[in-house]
């Protein structure tokens, strides 16, 4: 942990791979994306997901939520125009699992056609997704010149041909020699970890793409100067670190589908949040029109408590747990203690400290590497219950809030019923914290392992850099990238830069005037979608009461059918059955004739044998 943190705030920076094939341990990072195109791209992205994209060249993070409101995952969409998208995965998220979900449910009236940018099945072209971050924007751009723009340039047949940078919520779409290229800012992690560019490539399929090349300049062993590669288990550090949900973590949809309960306790995962109780409400736009999972998250907006769960930090302190403790529960002498102080783990629950695990706070949902923060502990996320409930709780049970801070404990008696608050011995009166729950001290169910709640440092003022960081500075020029040193002149070619709303100098104050017209541009433009939107739903209407129709009189038609050949058959069956019994009956006559034949020729032959008998009687009689 302490590795990549002094990467990041060194010159090197550091690169992330989110498209590895091995080793499969790797894997786990990867992320997977669709590219959106067609007439019905904007009007596509608002019905699904929860942001609102109007204009060319936005690069916007949205939730994909089911039909209750629940968070499968958040993207980042990149608006290249107003027919052209790429829509990408949260790390882990990865194949064709985005392409699958969306794809069925897009009719022909939707004017779109989704492409699986990271299909396994697909060998004809390839895309690879990097990030370079580091602690500010001007070192992760001199990475980027160094490493990526350099190999991308370096067979380009162009002398003129530069690469722009973007600026924040800004993209950059071009093509350098057949390789498609997107540039944005985006890390994947919350900028108060690191700031950087996203960098996707999508080219022919070969043993030695331009991709490669840049990867593997940028991990060269022998470059003491390049980046630091950051793995899985690092960058879930990170990420947990700094509160940023994760898919199949915090981010479970409806659930997640396993055999039976014990698979699903150790894939984790088990509880279903929205958006709000993860902190994610600037990926919402609380104005747009429906989307989907849009009830379910006004449900929760509208509640007056509050949202039922948050995401808390659980900082587990190596001071207050002695993780590598002997375990003595084998050993003859019962005088000493077992030692369950235990590294917590993925559904575990935690309960206030000192309540006999009576008043319950939350469960875990993610657990970083132990020390992986440079610090002695473990860092967790959890999803806890609502202040209000806990706080009532501990009042009855006489449990006083303690705070927990750098100095040492300290009071809060305004949380509990009391007044005033601060360090003991001081004058001052402390101001109430961001968080009623932060400082809260628990207690791992069933084991000794304490830890202390923190607010996720995303809750904080966001900021474009990591702390101690430099300020970045404002470019002079919105066309800031790498220009190849044979190059005579600083010319675009072949290069769209997409930005609605560059100036030619950032430092210039922009009048009303220009902010009227662009308000005016954005209403139009607003305008315009809500028209194409209405008219994409009355022609969708149209077409589905139409089908409706044919489906009808297809049933009609169906059911006349299905009688006409009922009736045809109970026809034949009828003239069957009447055939069998004249069959039948011509039978029975003729076994009646054929047996009264029989009887009268028996009759007829006991008849002469009498009449034989009684003449052999009177000759007999004669002859005496």
């Amino acid at each position: 942990g302490e590795a990549v943190r002094s990467a990041i705030l060194s010159t090197r920076g550091v690169c992330i791979d989110f498209t590895k094939i091995i080793p499969q341990q790797e894997r786990l990072l990867n992320i997977g994306g669709v590219k959106v195109s067609g007439k019905g791209t904007l009007s596509f992205l608002n019905s699904k997901l929860s942001n609102t994209f109007l204009l060319a060249g936005e690069v916007k993070e949205a939730c994909l939520l089911t039909a209750r409101g629940r968070v499968i995952d958040t993207v980042t969409v990149v608006v290249v125009s107003s027919e052209l998208a790429f829509v990408v995965t949260s790390p882990g998220h990865d194949g064709s699992s985005l392409f699958d979900r969306l794809d069925p449910f897009i009719f022909p009236m939707d004017q779109v056609k989704l492409d699986d940018l990271f299909s396994t099945t697909t060998t004809q072209e390839e895309t690879r997704a990097f990030v370079i971050g580091a602690s500010d924007i001007d070192t992760a751009k001199k990475v980027v010149t160094k490493y990526a723009f350099s190999n991308l340039l370096s067979s380009s047949s162009s002398t003129t041909t530069i690469i722009p940078f973007p600026r924040e919520e800004e993209c950059v779409h071009m093509t350098v020699d057949g390789t498609d290229v997107l540039l944005f800012r985006h890390t994947f992690l919350p900028s108060q970890a690191c700031v950087g560019y996203t960098l996707l490539l999508t080219e022919k399929s070969s043993e030695q793409t331009k991709a490669n090349t840049i990867w593997n300049a940028m991990t060269d062993e022998s470059d003491m100067d390049g980046p630091i590669e950051i793995g899985h288990l690092e960058y879930e550090t990170l990420r947990i670190e700094y509160g940023k949900p994760g898919y199949l973590a915090e981010m479970v949809g409806d659930g997640i589908s396993t055999e039976n309960e014990e698979e699903e306790s150790k894939k984790g995962g088990v509880v279903k949040v929205g958006p709000l109780e993860l902190h994610l409400q600037h990926m919402i736009d609380f104005n747009k029109g429906c989307y989907q999972g849009q009830e379910g998250v006004a449900s929760t907006f509208k509640n007056k408590r509050g949202v039922p769960l948050t995401l808390y930090s659980v900082m587990f302190d190596e001071d207050d747990n002695d993780f590598m403790g002997e375990d003595n529960d084998d050993d003859d002498d019962d005088n000493k203690e077992e030692n369950k102080t235990f590294p917590p783990k993925v559904n575990d629950d935690i309960y206030v400290l000192g309540s006999n695990e009576q008043i319950k706070v939350g469960t875990i949902t993610s657990v970083a590497e132990p020390n992986g923060t440079g610090e002695l502990g473990i860092v967790a996320l959890a999803l806890c219950r609502r202040a209000d409930s806990i706080l009532s709780k501990m009042k009855k049970m006489d449990l006083v809030l303690e705070r927990r801070t750098d100095d040492g404990m300290v009071n809060d008696p305004s949380l509990n019923g009391g007044g005033g608050g601060g360090e003991v011995g001081s004058t001052m009166i402390a101001p109430p914290p961001l968080d009623p729950l932060d400082g809260l001290e628990v207690i791992v169910g069933g084991t000794y392992t304490v830890g202390t709640l923190r607010q996720v440092s995303t809750r904080a003022p966001r900021s474009s850099s990591v702390p101690n960081a430099q300020p970045e500075p404002q470019p002079e020029s919105t066309i800031m990238g790498y220009i190849p040193t044979n190059s005579p002149t600083s010319t675009i070619q072949d290069a769209e830069i997409v930005s609605d709303n560059v100036d030619n100098n950032d430092k210039e104050e922009v009048d009303e005037s220009d902010v009227l017209l662009k308000q005016v541009k954005e209403a139009e433009e607003e305008a315009k979608q809500a028209a194409a939107e209405a008219e994409r739903k009355a022609e969708k209407m149209k077409m589905l009461q139409e089908r409706a129709a044919a489906a009808m009189e297809a049933r009609r038609l169906k059911k006349e059918q299905a009688q006409q050949q009922q009736r045809q058959e109970e026809e034949k069956k009828g003239s069957k059955e009447e055939e069998e019994d004249k069959d039948e009956a011509a039978a029975e006559a003729e076994r009646k004739a054929q047996k009264m034949k029989m009887l009268k020729e028996r009759a007829d032959a006991a008849m002469e044998a009498r009449r034989r008998k009684k003449e052999e009687q009177q000759q007999q009689q004669q002859d005496e």
